[in-house]
């Protein structure tokens, strides 16, 4: 696969979250806009913590050359955590999918009539048949999609303000009956540890395609913004029109109740971020297993296909129940990983700096090196020429023997000038004075210049 860069990097990262709770409405309600107007204060510290934790992985696949999601969490090498780390990640990139499969049977029940079961069955073959395109058809999916879902989402929130009006938008009530999340500082370090943990499992194959520091920084920082403004637009928007978080999808109760056509839209808005979420977490969980088991990369397509009906299975459960029991469990254990992956940062960025400290030592020595051997090589081109001209062995070596008594810095100082007539900075120089030499004094342009010269001159002198 080429290079990942900059706006690759942040539609995929992007996608790692925008999923069915979250572009519903359901999750960021359950874990933000349920604490009242501190759920808005809770979200602008979730994205700040999405972009730092985010550019400490990327980093760190960067600085370890490694694409295991066990490996990058867990710096020790311990089997048995590495191994539990593994499958507790596995596990969540599995559930993320079965809540894409519940959100889509949901909204095709509640906007066509459709049956789960079957609107479920539909969207886990397609997720399927994309997922055979591996990494690459995940990002060039993510390009396509996710920067329509974001202009989309803005857009919509603009007409709840317009319609319902913006009184309400500060005046959200606390309603949160959650025991798991008492209050909304920890909800929101439950919601970035859990979206993190998945995270973590989809950007673990990715990471590796993104070779330049400046991509990393300025791509996970634009997703931030991304996800911020997608955020702030579903729960003021949720603000302005209360009622809508009762239905199990609420934006597009909200988007409905505005207009018929609109709650269509929004629907087809929302299947495409859940198809992106989906397929991340379906092809994160594939990279995984494949790197796990030789056995397993060689039936690909046998293994994502097994995948793809227990999450059609699991799907089953319901939707807002998955969210709100599930997501914040996850949340917990990946706060552990967190911690881990932290130290492995510290450890990576520490060996990374003496890395670099001995690499610019060793620079360091190399050009002194190279300055000594041009030196000597300048002293033997002008012994080699003393030696043509005198002929005589006896006297090239008394003249030699005299040379290297004269003062050190008057063969330095040729030396120097060598070294200035074969710098870069001399050869533009040169290049560029020929240049204009020969613009001047080898075109007709110099003639002319000359001759309008020659003719004010005469005309002057007439005319004094």
């Amino acid at each position: 696969m080429k290079q990942i860069k900059t706006f690759s990097l942040a539609f995929t990262y992007v996608g790692c979250f925008l999923g069915a709770g979250f572009i519903s409405g359901q999750e960021l309600w359950q874990f933000f806009g349920a604490f009242g107007n501190w759920g808005y204060v809770g979200f602008v510290l979730a994205a700040l913590l999405f972009t730092v934790i985010g550019i400490l992985f990327v980093r760190l696949t960067q600085m370890t050359k490694c694409a295991e999601m066990d490996k990058l969490l867990v710096p020790w090498d311990v089997k048995w955590l590495r191994a539990a780390t593994g499958v507790i990640g596995a596990l969540f990139l599995f559930f993320v999918v079965v809540s894409m499969s519940a959100g889509v049977g949901a909204m095709l029940t509640q906007l066509f009539r459709v049956p789960t079961w079957l609107g479920s069955a539909v969207f886990m073959l397609a997720v399927f048949l994309v997922a055979l395109l591996g990494v690459s058809g995940m990002v060039n999916a993510f390009s396509a999609m996710i920067p329509i879902l974001v202009l989309a989402t803005v857009g919509f929130a603009v007409g709840a303000w317009c319609t319902f009006g913006t009184e309400s938008i500060l005046q959200l009530q606390y309603t949160n009956t959650n025991p798991l999340m008492p209050n909304w500082f920890i909800a929101t370090l439950t919601f970035v540890a859990y979206n993190i943990l998945g995270g973590i499992g989809i950007m673990s194959p990715v990471g590796q395609y993104v070779r330049e520091k400046k991509h990393v920084y300025v791509g996970i920082a634009l997703s931030g913004v991304m996800l911020l403004a997608v955020a702030g637009s579903i729960l003021t928007s949720l603000g302005t029109y209360p009622e809508a978080v009762q239905a199990e999808l609420p934006m597009v109760a909200l988007a409905s109740r505005l207009n018929g056509t609109l709650g269509t839209i929004y629907g087809i808005m929302l299947l495409v971020a859940m198809f992106c979420n989906a397929l991340a977490s379906l092809v994160g969980l594939s990279a995984y297993i494949e790197q796990k088991s030789a056995l397993v990369s060689t039936h690909k397509k046998v293994v994502l296909l097994a995948i793809s009906v227990l999450a059609w299975a699991g799907s089953l459960l319901g939707f807002a129940e998955i969210i709100g029991t599930v997501y914040p469990v996850f949340g917990y254990i990946s706060v552990v990983f967190l911690v881990f992956m932290a130290i492995h940062f510290c450890r990576a960025r520490k060996q990374e700096k003496e890395t670099a400290e001995k690499l610019r030592r060793l620079r360091a020595e190399n050009r002194k090196l190279r300055r000594e051997n041009e030196y000597l090589r300048h002293r033997a081109e002008q012994l080699s020429d003393r030696t043509a001209a005198h002929g005589n062995e006896d006297a090239v070596m008394r003249e030699a023997v005299r040379n290297l008594s004269v003062s050190r810095s008057r063969t330095y100082f040729g030396y120097l000038m060598l070294s200035l007539k074969s710098s870069r900075t001399f050869r533009v120089y040169d290049k560029t004075s020929f240049a204009v030499r020969n613009l001047f004094f080898a075109s007709k342009l110099w003639r002319i210049i000359t001759g309008v010269a020659a003719f004010l001159g005469i005309g002057a002198q007439v005319i004094l």
